[in-house]
């Protein structure tokens, strides 16, 4: 199935441009960054360097998306082409079938973050500290596929879908810009706790055990509710 899937992408210009899209948005954030820098200070007297563990939050965010949607238009293609209702017959239940599709992008998203920490190196980099968050941050791949799965019917409105996802960032803005307690409503969008908990990390503020296990719990519980959509859908 694996090497079905790569057959697949390989043939697809825009999956495959998705694939390597982690590797284009590293070099694209790797020059805006400084110019962004130095004309803000310049113009505006702005110092974007104070906002660069926030900047690096988002972007941990930004690579399990992209996988996310790669691997939902693989399944709506599936979906259309009634490639599903084979695999379910099998032993292969859906919760697995979602897990496996998954996975792989997990693992490559997880692995592309650790080298953008690196390359772009606007924040000292603590490893150890920082892989639960990004492993956290990988279950955006499974909430997107979700997302797709549930509320597109093919890759156009796939597309629309994930557009509309793009509200869930809203929720780590929030947490940024606003200190009131208020803020924390916000944490009932998944992107809030990685933000949350990967500032809390590079500056020693809030709890971020907390702010992992809430995250954990969020992502969860959307995970849950999404997955017994999806299985309703296709019964």
């Amino acid at each position: 199935m694996l090497k079905g899937d790569f057959k697949n992408i390989s043939r697809d210009f825009m999956l495959l441009f998705i694939l390597v899209s982690p590797a284009i948005i590293a070099i694209a954030f790797s020059l805006i960054i400084p110019f962004a820098d130095m004309i803000l200070a310049a113009e505006l007297g702005f110092q974007l360097s104070e906002h660069y563990i926030f900047i690096m939050a988002f972007i941990i965010m930004l690579v399990p998306m992209m996988y996310g949607m790669m691997i939902g238009f693989i399944i709506l293609e599936e979906r259309d082409e009634n490639i599903l209702s084979y695999l379910f017959v099998t032993p292969l239940s859906k919760a697995e079938y979602i897990l496996y599709r998954t996975g792989l992008a997990m693992v490559m998203s997880t692995a592309f973050n650790i080298f953008i920490l690196y390359f772009l190196d606007i924040v000292e980099v603590r490893l150890l500290q920082s892989l639960p968050v990004l492993l956290l941050s990988t279950l955006n791949a499974i909430l997107l596929v979700l997302i797709i799965l549930v509320f597109a019917e093919n890759k156009v409105e796939g597309f629309a879908v994930t557009k509309g996802s793009g509200i869930l960032f809203v929720a780590p803005l929030i947490g940024y810009l606003f200190e009131t307690n208020f803020r924390y409503l916000a944490g009932i969008l998944p992107p809030y706790w990685i933000s949350e908990s990967f500032i809390s990390i590079y500056t020693g503020q809030g709890n971020y055990i907390f702010y992992l296990l809430a995250g954990l719990l969020v992502y969860g519980s959307w995970i849950y509710l999404l997955t017994r959509k999806f299985s309703r859908m296709i019964s």
